[in-house]
């Protein structure tokens, strides 16, 4: 096995630094789609099951606050003890529901701490650097949602309750240093307690056998508020 390998190590000394170059950049192509397939597709399909039950949990909100105006409304016209009850019942559900939603949101990082946290995981990383950080546009997916089953403004003239909105919160990070670095790196973030979504990723060969990979990371939340950098 060792003569073997001596054998291999010869043969690739004795390339062209080029065509080194490409062997090196291929391998590391190579690894970054088998991490790929392991742990960040696998994490992904999760987190999307996550943000549609959160989704469903929203719509159900809104439904129960409609359903509790209309009858709040009916109860000022004709107070009965049966529309009392009702009212007593939507808004128990309604508080069930908040806690079903507060519950996935203490698993998702909180966004005014996710660049610090990650500038943390990223110095324990011996032989990574920072290349870049930046934030981006908070995008609020419940109005986008609102928008396309968005239905006529009632006669009297009176806007819907509003529910509670989720809101998406995404960083561009860019790290520098050696393949194996960057990959204990990101599996790192993945596992570090709290959930993540993963966005794009590249990984571009600076100089063998040094790599910068960048990195896009969302978060989501019921806060609007985003930390500027």
């Amino acid at each position: 096995m060792k003569a073997r390998w001596i054998h291999l190590s010869d043969r690739f000394n004795a390339l062209a630094d080029r065509e080194r170059m490409l062997l090196s950049a291929m391998s590391v192509g190579v690894l970054l789609a088998l991490f790929w397939l392991i742990l960040i597709a696998p994490a992904m399909n999760r987190q999307a099951a996550d943000l549609a039950q959160m989704r469903s949990l929203h719509g159900q909100l809104d439904g129960l606050a409609e359903q509790a105006r209309l009858l709040e409304e009916a109860r000022r016209n004709d107070p009965v003890v049966q529309k009392r009850a009702q009212i007593e019942s939507l808004t128990q559900q309604n508080l069930a529901l908040k806690a079903a939603l507060s519950g996935k949101r203490a698993l998702l990082a909180d966004p005014k701490q996710m660049p610090t946290r990650l500038r943390d995981l990223l110095a324990r990383q011996p032989g990574l650097e920072l290349v870049s950080l930046r934030t981006l546009p908070v995008e609020n997916l419940t109005a986008r949602d609102d928008k396309a089953n968005a239905a006529p403004t009632p006669a009297s003239g009176q806007a819907s309750p509003p529910g509670t909105a989720i809101y998406r919160h995404g960083l561009e990070i860019a790290v520098r240093g050696e393949y194996a670095a960057i990959a204990r790196w990101l599996t790192a973030v993945e596992q570090f307690g709290w959930q993540v979504f993963w966005g794009q990723m590249d990984l571009q060969v600076e100089k063998y056998p040094v790599s910068v990979a960048t990195v896009t990371i969302y978060t989501l939340s019921l806060d609007p508020a985003w930390l500027r950098l």
